[in-house]
C-alpha cells in the first residue's frame, strides 16, 4: 500500500516537472522566435537602407562625368542589382516570417503545452521541414548574389572609369 502510494506520488513528481520543462522550453522557443524575427526586420531594412545609399550618392557625384549612354548603363546594371537585392530580400523576409508564424503555432498549440514529449515532436518535424525549405532557397540566394554582384560591380565599374577619367583630364 505504501509503496503503491510512494510509486503514485513519484510518477506524479515526474510529470509535474516534464509539464515544468516542457513550459520553460517553449517558453525560450518563443523568445527566440520574437527575437530572430526582430532581428531579421533590422537587418533587411538596415541594408535596404544603406546599402545602396553611398553608390547612389557617389554616382551623383560621378554623373556629370559621364557620357549619357555611360549614366544609363550605370543607373541600368544598379537599378538591376537593386531589383534583385530587393526582391531577396522581400522573398527573405516572407519566408522567415511564414516560417515564424508556423513555429509559433506549433509552439502555441494547446497538444504543446499539456504533453512535452510531443512538443518536442513538432518541433523537431518542424525544424525538418525548414532545414529542408533552406536549401531550396540557398540556390535562389546564391543566384541572386551573383546577379547582384556582378550588376553592381558593372555600374561601379563605369563610374569609376568617370573618376579616373575626370582626374586624368
Amino acid at each position: 500500500m505504501l509503496a503503491a502510494a510512494l510509486n503514485e506520488s513519484l510518477i506524479e513528481g515526474q510529470k509535474r516537472l516534464r509539464q515544468q520543462v516542457a513550459n520553460e522550453i517553449l517558453e525560450q522557443q518563443i523568445k527566440i522566435v520574437t527575437a530572430t524575427y526582430s532581428h531579421a526586420a533590422a537587418y533587411t531594412n538596415l541594408v535596404l537602407l544603406g546599402g545602396y545609399a553611398g553608390f547612389f550618392g557617389l554616382w551623383q557625384l560621378a554623373k556629370d562625368h559621364l557620357s549619357r549612354p555611360q549614366v544609363l548603363w550605370s543607373a541600368l546594371l544598379i537599378l538591376i542589382s537593386l531589383v534583385f537585392f530587393i526582391a531577396f530580400e522581400v522573398t527573405k523576409s516572407t519566408v522567415q516570417s511564414v516560417a515564424i508564424l508556423k513555429k509559433a503555432k506549433v509552439l502555441e498549440s494547446a497538444g504543446a503545452k499539456s504533453n512535452p514529449e510531443q512538443a518536442l515532436a513538432a518541433l523537431q518535424a518542424f525544424d525538418q521541414a525548414y532545414q529542408r525549405s533552406m536549401s531550396t532557397f540557398m540556390r535562389y540566394w546564391a543566384f541572386t548574389v551573383f546577379i547582384c554582384a556582378s550588376t553592381a560591380i558593372g555600374g561601379v565599374s563605369i563610374m569609376a572609369y568617370a573618376f579616373v577619367s575626370g582626374i586624368l583630364k
